[in-house]
């Protein structure tokens, strides 16, 4: 399947499934990597949607602003189709 016009509601369900489990208001720094390495791994294999990143307001495509000892915010984006377009993430201060 290449068309997000064609996707039914569990196909949409089982995509935005693999980011919403990170969301939340105190994630870990390791649990962002993981985020993004999947954000990453989706935008290489899924021609279906990309999936951008933006980190403390500024988009990224890596994990290299990600404090280790801090945690983060994170939300998400969905497009007209209610599937996942952006991964908000904000390092908690």
């Amino acid at each position: 399947m290449t068309n997000v016009e064609d996707m039914n509601a569990q196909e949409k369900s089982i995509f935005n499934s693999k980011f919403n489990i990170y969301i939340g208001k105190d994630v870990s720094a390791s649990n962002v990597k993981s985020l993004i390495t999947a954000i990453k791994h989706s935008n290489e294999n899924t021609a279906i949607r990309t999936v951008n990143l933006t980190i403390n307001g500024e988009v990224a495509t890596d994990d290299s602003k990600i404090n280790d000892s801090s945690t983060y915010t994170v939300s998400f984006k969905y497009d007209d189709y209610n599937l996942i377009c952006e991964a908000i993430i904000v390092e908690n201060t």
